[in-house]
């Protein structure tokens, strides 16, 4: 019998991997002195994957993906990590950290996690970092505000949870002069800080986003911070948020913030948003159309005792849409809101000892080239209340030269100053046809002014305890149909201006009109 011939089966052979690793990082904990032992990362020119996991309090291991440390493929752990930085250089780096924990044995420890990255197009990841019983700093951008310039970066910072006084909790991603180049997209979500503390401690929560807010350059850049809470209790509380973009279309969407402060000697919470102007007339972060979405936001600065307690909110951009915002103090309360377009809704600013005071205007107030733009400002079940024993609570609204349209509905205040012709003041030959419309509000005093223009206006189903309007030059069209008041002053200025009464009860007094 003939043996059949043996079958050949062909085999793959295991080789040694050719990969040839995206650089190298140098790993090792340095006593810095005063800031304790740090671990420093340092990266090349290549581009570089690190990534940090937390093994337990203050205990970090480090590995890399494609990308050796300390010349080896073995992951590295670290023991009594106080403070991190890393620092990738330039490449295409990616960074990612999770489940970091930071445990201090001093109420007033300093914790600091720097995470650094040079040009090209870096991502960023931040995951479930913790801090107790020590403040916790997280600075993403570049050394000496140099880094992150080229390249559309990616930062997400999520997850992290600080319990503890001092500093408290510092966010800061990108730094004054980073990302200006390029569209860089930011997120901020699930971050907490949280302390009860005693009239001798004091609590802050600082956290500051700025895309290249002092730079001549930009991309069009996306911020997003989603579920941010802070609760703070303790002799001194200060709550600082700065979120300034520069050149370039940004987006910018803040949702599901609740910050509650609750200093008993000094209280103070400053939240700036987009564009804004500081005492001394410096303007920052101009440049582009930009947009600011805000939704769920509960802000209470709380404070019954306190020597200094005021809350300090401003939005400024072409485009800003609130719903569902509420700003409460036990002190001053401020709102302020520059922009072209605004639709506001479901928005109450409160303050119970003290001024409330919303300002909705034209981003002309900060410079003249802008003057001249159209505004279309909306508010809508809008409220601003005090004490009106203490001090009245007041909305104003501006608007800008070219034709605006103004709109409240279901809003109240004890005054209402709206002026559609402000930078006439400054610009006498500047102005057109703006309309104007309040229904369903109630005021204590209401001051309206549209300025040069055929100007429309129209009060419907109000309350006022007196009303003023001043239609100025232009042929105006002035309705009140359904309006409460004691006393009405009614001017039509220069034209041929037209008034309509309908069942209005009050006293009037009218001058300017045609008969």
């Amino acid at each position: 019998m003939t043996r059949p011939a043996p079958r050949f089966t062909p085999r793959l052979l295991n080789l040694e991997s050719r990969d040839v690793p995206a650089g190298n990082v140098t790993a090792a904990i340095v006593d810095t002195g005063f800031f304790g032992l740090e671990l420093q990362i340092t990266g090349d020119d290549l581009a570089n994957t690190v990534v940090l996991t937390g093994k337990g309090a203050n205990v970090i291991e480090v590995r890399g993906i494609g990308t050796t440390v300390n010349g080896g493929s073995k992951a590295i752990t670290f023991t009594a990590v106080e403070n991190v930085r890393v620092d990738t250089g330039a490449g295409d780096d990616a960074i990612r950290c999770s489940n970091l924990s930071f445990r201090g044995t001093d109420l007033y420890e300093y914790t600091r996690l720097d995470v650094l990255a040079g040009d090209g197009d870096d991502t960023v990841q931040l995951a479930g970092t913790t801090a107790e019983d020590t403040s916790l700093t997280i600075y993403v951008g570049g050394d000496d505000y140099e880094s992150l310039v080229n390249g559309n970066d990616r930062i997400d910072i999520t997850g992290t949870t600080v319990r503890g006084p001092g500093f408290g909790l510092s966010v800061y991603a990108d730094g004054n002069y980073a990302a200006e180049n390029g569209s860089d997209t930011i997120s901020v979500s699930n971050t907490t800080h949280t302390f009860s503390g005693t009239d001798g401690q004091y609590a802050i929560t600082n956290l500051q986003i700025l895309t290249g807010w002092a730079s001549a350059r930009g991309g069009n850049d996306s911020l997003t911070l989603d579920h941010v809470t802070a609760d703070l209790s303790a002799g001194a509380v200060y709550t600082y948020f700065d979120i300034i973009q520069g050149l370039g279309d940004d987006q910018v969407r803040l949702s599901n913030f609740d910050l509650v402060s609750h200093g008993r000697y000094d209280n103070t919470v400053d939240f700036v948003v987009g564009e804004w102007e500081d005492y001394d007339g410096e303007v920052y972060g101009f440049g582009g159309v930009d947009t600011i979405e805000v939704s769920n936001f509960d802000l209470a600065a709380t404070s019954p005792e306190v020597y200094y307690n005021y809350a300090f909110v401003n939005f400024g951009a072409e485009v800003t849409r609130l719903n569902n915002v509420a700003v409460e103090a036990d002190g001053l309360a401020f709102m302020f809101i520059f922009t072209e377009q605004a639709d506001l809704r479901n928005v109450t600013v409160a303050s119970t000892d003290s001024n409330a005071y919303l300002q909705v205007a034209s981003r002309g107030l900060f410079d003249a080239p802008t003057a001249f733009a159209s505004t279309d400002l909306r508010l809508t079940n809008v409220h601003v209340s005090s004490n009106p024993e203490t001090a009245p609570s007041s909305i104003e609204v501006y608007g800008g030269n070219e034709p605006n349209r103004i709109t409240l509905v279901n809003c109240s205040a004890d005054v209402l100053f709206i002026d559609a012709s402000y930078f006439s003041l400054y610009y006498p030959a500047a102005g057109d046809d703006d309309e104007v419309t309040v229904t369903n509000s109630r005021f204590g005093e209401a001051f309206v002014s549209t300025g040069i223009g055929d100007d429309s206006l129209t009060l419907r189903n109000n309350t006022f305890g007196s009303v003023s309007i001043d239609a100025g030059e232009g042929d105006d069209t002035v309705s009140l149909t359904n309006c409460a008041f004691l006393t009405a002053d009614l001017f039509g200025g220069d034209g041929d201006d037209e008034l309509n009464l309908t069942n209005n009860s009050g006293l009037f007094n009218i001058d300017g009109f045609e008969e």
